[in-house]
């Protein structure tokens, strides 16, 4: 299912640098990258259960190579702004912020899901036991739960899932509004210099 995304992103990742190295600024990529993963971003929080597979698989490529895009212009930015000795420092915490972002925003996304996931099943299923639902997973889903409840699962379910995609498009704006901020500062004189 995230193959498509995947593959854009990693295909993406590989074609930013060489770009960054003929436009000669890493801002271009890193804006169009950050402004593209927030439009497919928002387009996944449109997902339903019913969508076509052409649509989920076209949002994901849309995210993906926004993702991929913005992911190594960072890198370089780091490389070009700052002085020689503080790049490995600047590298590292660049690494680590990512890290440990992740790390954050996993539990916080999986927090949100179980939590909305508890309510909506308490308020529109209250005689299915939610304990059903958690311990199947996505893919024992619609074994688990009995027939005339499957519907009212999988809206509670996909409403769920949409709140932990909000989280997402909420931090990859803020990532937008980052990107813009960044100082502009060409990477070919950075070459020449050295």
């Amino acid at each position: 299912m995230y193959l498509p995304l995947a593959v854009s992103l990693s295909i993406m990742a590989l074609v930013g640098g060489p770009l960054i190295s003929l436009i000669g600024y890493y801002n271009p990529p890193l804006i169009f990258g950050s402004v593209l993963a927030a439009i497919g971003a928002g387009l996944i929080t449109t997902l339903e259960p019913d969508t076509s597979a052409d649509r989920w698989i076209a949002y994901q490529i849309v995210y993906g190579v926004g993702v991929g895009l913005a992911f190594q212009p960072p890198y370089i930015a780091v490389q070009a702004i700052l002085d020689d000795s503080l790049v490995p420092t600047g590298l590292v915490l660049l690494s680590y912020t990512q890290q440990f972002g992740g790390i954050v925003i996993l539990s916080v996304a999986q927090n949100v899901f179980l939590s909305r996931l508890g309510q909506s099943l308490a308020a529109t299923v209250p005689d299915l036991d939610p304990g059903i639902v958690l311990d199947s997973g996505a893919l024992g889903l619609i074994d688990a739960v009995p027939v005339k409840f499957r519907d009212l699962v999988l809206a509670a379910y996909n409403g769920s899932l949409s709140h932990v995609f909000y989280i997402a498009l909420g931090l990859q704006c803020v990532v937008v509004v980052c990107a813009l901020g960044i100082e502009w500062k060409s990477v070919r004189e950075e070459k020449k210099k050295k």
